[in-house]
C-alpha cells in the first residue's frame, strides 16, 4: 500500500498476483514473450484443491449467485468495483475451476467431500501453541482466540500487526516463547509479546 500510495507504482501488487497465480515474477522478465522465460506451477491449483477438502458445498445456482452479487455490490461497493473485470462483465453459472467437490461428482474414484465444515479438535493431550498478531488483518486475532480456546491451546498475543510474527524469528519475546515451548515440557502460559 505504501508503493502504491506514495509513488504511485503497481509492481508489488503485480509480483503478489503473479506468485498468486503460480507463475514466477523473476521469469516475467524481458521485453517481449520470446526473450521472457517463463516459469509457472500449479500452485495455485492445488491450493484451491486443498482448500475445499475438509469441507465443499455444492454449487450455487446462478438465480443465488446473481443475487449474492447484488447484495455484495451494496454492502462493500468499493471492494466491488475494484475486484470486478473492468467492462462489467460477471460470470454466473456452473464452476469453471477446480474445487474438491467438482472434482469428486465428476470422478467416481474421487470420495465425496465431507458435507459438514471440519472443527478442530485437540486429541493428541499435548499442547498446543496459537500466535496472533493483535492488529494483523490477514488472519485478524479474534480468530486467534477462537482457536486457542477451541484446541486448548496456550495463546500468545502480538503487539503487532505483522502477519505470522513467529516467521521472522525478529521478535525476542516470541522467540523465548518458542524455545521454551519446543525444549521444555513445562506448560506454556497465555503471555502477550
Amino acid at each position: 500500500m505504501d508503493d502504491a500510495y506514495a509513488t504511485n507504482w503497481n509492481g508489488t501488487f503485480e509480483w503478489l498476483a503473479f506468485r498468486l497465480d503460480g507463475y514466477d515474477p523473476d521469469s516475467l522478465s524481458g521485453a517481449s514473450l520470446e526473450e521472457k522465460n517463463i516459469e509457472r506451477t500449479n500452485e495455485y491449483e492445488v491450493g484451491v484443491i486443498v482448500n475445499t477438502m475438509d469441507f465443499s458445498l455444492p454449487p450455487l445456482s446462478e438465480e443465488e449467485q446473481r443475487t449474492l452479487s447484488t447484495q455484495f455490490q451494496e454492502v462493500a461497493p468499493l471492494w466491488s468495483a475494484l475486484s470486478s473485470d473492468a467492462s462489467g462483465y460477471q460470470y454466473f453459472g456452473p464452476p469453471q475451476g477446480l474445487d474438491w467437490y467438482t472434482l469428486a461428482m465428476n470422478d467416481p474414484a474421487i470420495p465425496d467431500p465431507p458435507s459438514t465444515p471440519f472443527i478442530p479438535s485437540n486429541t493428541s493431550g499435548k499442547q498446543l501453541l496459537v500466535i496472533g498478531s493483535l492488529f494483523e488483518s490477514v488472519t485478524p486475532f479474534p480468530f486467534a482466540k477462537d482457536t486457542a480456546a477451541l484446541l486448548g491451546a496456550a495463546l500468545i498475543s502480538v503487539d503487532s500487526d505483522q502477519h505470522a510474527p513467529a516467521a521472522y524469528y525478529d521478535n525476542q519475546c516470541i522467540n523465548s516463547v518458542l524455545s521454551e515451548y519446543f525444549l521444555s515440557e513445562a506448560p506454556v502460559a497465555n503471555k502477550v509479546c
